[in-house]
């Protein structure tokens, strides 16, 4: 894992290139964009999707926790892709590792679940809007003036140019004055590379580093 320190809203936060946001200050741990048990919903409409994909994912979540031990963990947003799979249950089998971890998730379009499913999950909170020291939580982009926004729901890629006039496609944050965008979390989800805002940074993620543009 390689993780770089950046500053937003005056505060220093951590983004590492496994698509996850660190707060230290706050002991937070922020992604975005799991879509839960979304393989097993593709197999059961028929497409042969691996269930290892599914793995890696919740792999990557426990070892991010693991890694810095956050006092929180705030998914923002489309935490389960569609049914309350085998697949999604699996979370709770991480989650009883970490009993202290306080989980709060800001529900997206795909959580359309009742709040108990999340509960029945170990998921302590659920909103629909977040706001901790100054800087909001929530899961589709908006910009408002009074407070810096950390979003994800559109899951930002770019695109670089190689040297064999191919395309590299990654995964990236987009950082502005007063919006800061996710990646999505789940290696199992298109890019967006079509919508680039202006006066931002991107940083884009690949396994070997993280690239600024």
């Amino acid at each position: 894992m390689i993780d770089q320190e950046i500053l937003f809203a005056d505060k220093s936060w951590f983004i590492s290139n496994q698509r996850t946001l660190y707060w230290p200050d706050r002991e937070i741990l922020i992604l975005s964009d799991l879509h839960l048990g979304k393989s097993q919903h593709f197999r059961k409409h028929g497409l042969p999707i691996p269930s290892l994909v599914h793995q890696r994912d919740l792999i990557r979540l426990e070892r991010q926790l693991d890694h810095y031990k956050p006092k929180q963990l705030i998914v923002v947003g489309d935490l389960i892709h569609a049914a309350a799979n085998a697949e999604v249950q699996q979370l709770s089998e991480i989650l009883r590792r970490f009993p202290d971890l306080k989980t709060t998730l800001i529900k997206g379009n795909h959580d359309r679940h009742k709040t108990m499913v999340f509960e029945q999950l170990g998921i302590d909170e659920v909103v629909d809007f977040l706001e901790i020291d100054g800087v909001a939580f929530v899961h589709q982009p908006i910009v408002k003036a009074d407070v810096a926004v950390i979003s994800g729901h559109i899951h930002p890629g770019i695109a670089l140019k190689m040297t064999t006039k191919k395309q590299l496609r990654l995964p990236c944050f987009v950082v502005q004055p007063q919006q800061l965008i996710l990646p999505a979390f789940s290696l199992f989800t298109g890019l967006d590379i079509q919508n680039q805002l202006e006066n931002a940074v991107y940083y884009g993620l690949h396994e070997e580093g993280i690239f600024i543009l």
